[in-house]
């Protein structure tokens, strides 16, 4: 005879630190669309559509492909999204994941929210830095690419410290 036994299901709500990384995330998706709208136009007919590990662009394309990166910025913003919705429910499985429990379900699910969250705002941040460096650069200012190493540092860091509270949330 076996046993059968269901899910555990919890709804979460959304946390006061989680609701501030929606918000994040999206303004600067919606600040990053609205200023490829306003400069495409004065935009030259090449710009950098690529930056060399010695911080000078070394690929051009059309203006429009800012567009392209802006849709590759909306589609990573909506996969997070919904990594961080259908998480809780357990339908995604992850390597790694802490065991749930019903005693740790609602921390643990929440952390993992978090960190998909803090993983959206992160890549936000990095692609929004690139779609205004590039813009900076195109109309005759400084070479930021400096400024793109930052994100750079931080999303490994970010990574590092997400996974260290899910393993964290799952021992309490």
């Amino acid at each position: 005879m076996t046993v059968q036994r269901s899910p555990v299901r919890i709804r979460l709500s959304l946390r006061p630190g989680q609701n501030v990384l929606l918000g994040v995330s999206a303004v600067l998706l919606a600040a990053s669309a609205l200023m490829v709208w306003h400069y495409i136009p004065m935009l030259p007919a090449r710009i950098p559509t690529h930056w060399s590990g010695a911080s000078a662009p070394d690929g051009y394309g059309p203006p429009s492909t800012l567009w392209g990166l802006w849709a590759l910025m909306l589609g990573m913003w909506v996969v997070f999204g919904l990594l961080a919705w259908q998480a809780p429910g357990g339908r995604v499985p992850l390597n790694g994941m802490p065991p749930v429990t019903p005693q740790n379900a609602e921390r643990v699910l929440g952390e993992l929210r978090t960190a998909f969250l803090m993983l959206q705002a992160m890549v936000m941040i990095l692609f929004s830095g690139l779609v205004a460096m590039t813009i900076v650069y195109s109309l005759g200012g400084p070479n930021l690419i400096a400024l793109s190493l930052l994100s750079v540092v931080l999303l490994p860091l970010g990574t590092g410290y997400m996974l260290y509270r899910l393993s964290y949330a799952a021992q309490r």
